[in-house]
């Protein structure tokens, strides 16, 4: 009986050494198909950080800009209001110097006394029209 022991305790042995074979081949297939799959999780999560990085410097750039853009448009408004405030005056000032002018134009050396009373006249009747109209 011994010598069927023998022969059973070496087919075991040569089933469990097979058994260990295939178990190191499994096991140093999972490390390799891990260190692949960790190495290109680490490159996409690369990729996704300089993209971020990128983002977060074309965010900063455009911020940039929009803040120069409203100082531009900040100093135009102040540039543009102080212009418009010259230009405003000029015209007071053109206005003012017509009246004058028109003025004068339309009093001549002789000018008929009825002209200036028909004139009054007629104001008076706008006023008096005026306020006929408040009191209705």
């Amino acid at each position: 009986m011994s010598w069927n022991s023998r022969k059973n305790n070496k087919f075991t042995n040569i089933i469990l050494v097979i058994i260990c074979i295939v178990l190191a081949v499994i096991l140093g297939s999972l490390l390799l198909t891990n260190r692949k799959e960790v190495k290109q999780e680490s490159e996409r999560l690369e990729n996704l950080s300089q993209k971020q990085e990128t983002g977060i410097e074309d965010y900063e750039a455009v911020k940039e800009h929009a803040s120069e853009l409203k100082e531009e448009a900040d100093e135009e408004d102040e540039d543009a209001a102080a212009v418009s405030g010259k230009e405003e005056k000029a015209e007071a000032d053109r206005t003012s110097s017509d009246a004058d002018e028109t003025a004068e134009d339309a009093k001549p050396l002789g000018t008929d006394k009825s002209s200036d009373a028909d004139k009054a006249q007629s104001t008076d009747k706008s006023d008096t029209k005026a306020g006929d109209s408040d009191k209705k």
